[in-house]
């Protein structure tokens, strides 16, 4: 049986009591922090562009986004969705993907227009974001590194193609077109690290867009070709040097990759999440004259060994948000989360520049592992002829409760301020405070759906 069979027919058989209560209490922190990173996403000037594009090409519908209070058509809430949610570096993380901007607006946008069951939307969302992340594991590392697709946004459409399938309560043929039709709206390529452009804000939502329009495609008869994600011209294939079907379907019902999703603390990639939380903690122990910093040393994971991250001549937001040097500068002179424009401190403070200059970076992996966001990291700091050094330890897998609700509590504080007391904007930050003070995931859905 092909891959494609077995998800479409895992899909189709899954019940919510077929997870264990683990991924459900995973699952409510990660739909709170879908909310928390799309109402600080939507203030960012990207997304206003693509929200103005979008009501200017017309059409209302029923579906809310983030930011305006506007709504859409579902077609386009979860492309604006999508783009909120991804675009300020704020979403969880893990290595097979980003469910979150991919997975969660579509399911939202659709499930508002059809006013759809809490059940099927909790099915939906547990099966979008676990066979969304499963494919990109299936995609391997090496498509991003050596071919230079962006595997988030790949795997990214065929979990939203298969979550909003089981929305729509498509039969198991129709939901193989679903996933045939998706793998051929797949797209998103990693060369905006060459200037810091935006057309990465653009991947996760127009995946989430697209598989919902193939899942609806395929709802009206449309087909697509089946055993899509092997073989010579399959999805994995076309993406990867390395494709790695088993990955996909290994352990499927009994291992639950989305409780591995890790909240991210900072407004930055990955790989400079647990060296900006040592600068951070350096800065916040003492004053720090950044001009008398005379070098850093970075010991972090083979990826953060990779020359993507060490770029020190961006200008942009993402520029920063992918630089090890310049987050690490940043965050001594600020804490990154205080601020949409943390990044604009590269023009107004020339020291912040300077001192990223003198940032070294030593991959270890034999220490911090493949992934920094997991492995951790360590800071060596020398500053007036002294040295410091700050550790940041692993993260567990999957991590505490407690802790993400705390990191998840804390980017919903940072959103108050831009939230107004009545609107849409409003409705979702006092769903997303329920999430994390306790209300039941079905109590905090429903809820959604009936914004």
């Amino acid at each position: 049986m092909s891959a494609t069979s077995q998800i479409v027919e895992f899909a189709q058989d899954f019940r919510p009591d077929d997870a264990p209560a683990s991924t459900y209490e995973r699952l409510t922190v990660l739909v709170a922090d879908n909310v928390a990173a799309g109402l600080i996403g939507a203030r960012q000037p990207w997304h206003g562009i693509v929200r103005g594009q979008q009501k200017h090409l017309g059409g209302t519908g029923s579906a809310a986004s983030f930011g305006t209070g506007t709504r859409f058509d579902p077609s386009r809430a979860a492309l604006v969705n999508g783009v909120a949610i991804s675009g300020y570096e704020f979403e969880h993380a893990h290595e097979g993907g980003h469910p979150g901007a991919t997975v969660f607006p579509a399911l939202l946008a659709l499930a508002q227009q059809r006013r759809a069951s809490t059940e099927n939307l909790l099915r939906a969302l547990v099966i979008g974001y676990e066979l969304g992340l499963r494919t990109g594991l299936g995609l391997t590392a090496r498509a991003e590194r050596e071919r230079g697709f962006h595997r988030p946004a790949i795997g990214g459409v065929i979990g939203s193609a298969i979550g909003t399938s089981v929305l729509l309560g498509l039969s198991a043929e129709r939901m193989v077109n679903a996933v045939g039709i998706a793998a051929s709206h797949a797209c998103g390529i990693i060369a905006f690290t060459q200037n810091g452009s935006m057309t990465k804000r653009l991947h996760l939502g127009r995946a989430s867009q697209l598989g919902l329009e193939s899942a609806l495609l395929a709802e009206g008869g449309f087909t697509g070709p089946d055993a899509v994600l092997e073989g010579p011209y399959g999805l994995l294939a076309a993406f990867s040097p390395t494709p790695a079907p088993d990955a996909i379907v290994e352990s499927l019902g009994s291992r639950w990759h989305l409780e591995d999703s890790l909240v991210k603390q900072y407004n930055c990639h990955g790989e400079c999440q647990s060296a900006v939380a040592a600068a951070r903690r350096f800065a916040e122990s003492r004053p720090v004259d950044l001009g008398s910093i005379e070098k850093v040393v970075l010991r972090t994971s083979s990826n953060g060994g990779e020359p993507r991250y060490h770029g020190v001549t961006g200008t942009t937001a993402l520029d920063a948000q992918y630089s090890l040097p310049l987050m690490i500068a940043l965050a001594l002179a600020t804490d990154p989360r205080g601020t949409d424009e943390f990044w604009t401190l590269l023009d107004k403070d020339p020291a912040v520049r300077e001192l990223a200059s003198r940032v070294e970076i030593v991959a270890q992996p034999e220490r911090f592992g493949v992934r920094a966001i997991v492995g951790g990291g360590e800071l060596e700091l020398h500053v007036d002829g002294e040295t410091h050094v700050v550790v940041t330890p692993p993260r567990s897998m999957p991590e505490d409760p407690a802790r993400s609700r705390e990191i998840v509590a804390g980017k919903l504080d940072s959103c108050r301020a831009g939230v107004g007391p009545d609107g849409t904007d409003a409705v979702f930050l006092r769903i997303a405070d329920d999430l994390v003070g306790g209300t039941p995931l079905t109590d905090g859905l429903d809820r959604l759906v009936r914004l």
